[in-house]
Parts: structure tokens; sequence; C-alpha cells
């Protein structure tokens, strides 16, 4: 049932890290926007975008690098 809901989240956490899967998060928002609920399916579009963007400025050479 959240199915779309649930991938897109992992997919959307991950793009931090590999910034291509935000693409997969932005369309499974769009998926979920279809299903009738707009407002999960717009706040994860929203913050799939702020993570690849985070993603393409470096922010998991930076995490992991504060562990060295």
């Amino acid at each position: 049932m959240h199915t779309y809901l649930t991938w897109g989240w992992i997919t959307s956490v991950l793009s931090l890290f590999i910034p291509i899967l935000g693409v997969c998060s932005i369309v499974l928002g769009v998926f979920t926007i279809k299903k009738n609920k707009t407002t999960a399916g717009t706040v994860l579009i929203i913050f799939s975008v702020i993570f690849m963007y985070l993603g393409m400025t470096g922010f998991g050479s930076g995490f992991f690098g504060a562990f060295q």
C-alpha cells in the first residue's frame, strides 16, 4: 500500500551518497501523488531534490571524511 512512498524515502536518503538515485525517488514521488497521496508525494519530491543537490555537492565525502 505504501510501497512507492517507502521506496521513495529509501532512495531519497541514499541519494545523499549516490545522487542519481534522486531521480528514482522523484519518480516514486510522482507515483505516490497519482495514488491520491498528494501531500506525501509532494514532500517526498521536495526532499528528494534537496538530498540530490546535497549529494552532488559532496555530502557523502564530507560525511565519511569526518570519520577519518
